[in-house]
C-alpha cells in the first residue's frame, strides 16, 4: 500500500480504540500511534487517589506533542493512523477533570493556552473515525480489560465523557475541514469494526 495521509481514531475510554488499532496493525502497512497512557508515571495517582491530576495531564500533553511532531514529518511519506490526539487530551480529559473538581480554573486555562500555543504547528487529520457506544456497553468493556487504574471508573464518568466527546465532535465538524465518520460499536465485534474502518479509509 503506497498511500499517504493522516487519520485519527477517537472516542470515549473503553469504546474499543486500542483493540481496533491492534487488529488494523495485522491488516495494513502504516504508521500506528497509540494512546501514550502506558508511560505516564502519574496516572495511577490521578485515577486512584484523585491527586496529581495536573501533573498527569501535563505529561500527556508532552507525550502527545512529541507524537504530533513526528506525525508532521511521517505523513509526508506514510499513511498515519493515530489513536487519540492532543486535542482530546485537553478538550475531553482536562475539561472532565474540571467538571469533577479535580482541576481548578487556572489549571484548565493553562492547558487550553498550551494547546492554543502549539496548535499552529500541528497538522490536523484529513479523516476522523469516531467510535461511540452506550455507557453500559463501555462500562462492561472497561471492566473486562482490567486495567488497574480504571477500576474506580464510574458510570457517571463514562456518561460525562461520552457527552464531552459528542460536543467536541459537533464542534470540529463545523470548524475543521476533514471527513468525520461515526461508527456505533454497541453490537459490533472488533473484527467487524476494523473492516468498516478499512472500508472508510481505502
Amino acid at each position: 500500500m503506497n498511500k499517504k495521509g493522516y487519520c485519527l481514531l477517537t472516542g470515549p475510554t473503553g469504546v474499543g480504540k486500542s483493540s481496533v488499532m491492534s487488529c488494523l496493525a495485522t491488516k495494513i502497512s502504516c504508521k500506528l500511534y497509540s494512546d501514550p497512557y502506558v508511560n505516564n508515571p502519574f496516572i495511577h495517582d490521578e485515577y486512584l487517589k484523585n491527586n496529581r491530576c495536573f501533573q498527569s495531564q501535563v505529561f500527556f500533553f508532552k507525550e502527545f506533542l512529541k507524537i504530533h511532531k513526528e506525525i508532521n514529518i511521517e505523513m509526508e511519506s506514510n499513511f498515519i493512523f493515530q489513536e487519540r490526539s492532543i486535542y482530546e487530551s485537553v478538550n475531553i480529559f482536562c475539561r472532565n477533570l474540571f467538571l469533577e473538581n479535580k482541576f481548578n480554573q487556572d489549571e484548565l486555562t493553562v492547558m487550553f493556552e498550551l494547546l492554543s500555543c502549539v496548535e499552529s504547528y500541528i497538522k490536523r487529520p484529513q479523516k476522523i473515525i469516531y467510535l461511540n457506544a452506550s455507557s453500559d456497553i463501555i462500562m462492561n468493556r472497561i471492566m473486562k480489560r482490567g486495567r488497574t487504574f480504571e477500576c474506580n471508573i464510574s458510570e457517571s464518568f463514562v456518561k460525562r465523557q461520552i457527552q464531552l466527546y459528542e460536543d467536541w465532535i459537533d464542534c470540529i465538524t463545523k470548524q475543521w475541514k476533514c471527513n468525520i465518520i461515526r461508527i456505533n460499536t454497541n453490537s459490533q465485534t472488533i473484527e467487524s469494526i476494523s473492516e468498516m474502518v478499512l472500508g472508510y479509509l481505502f
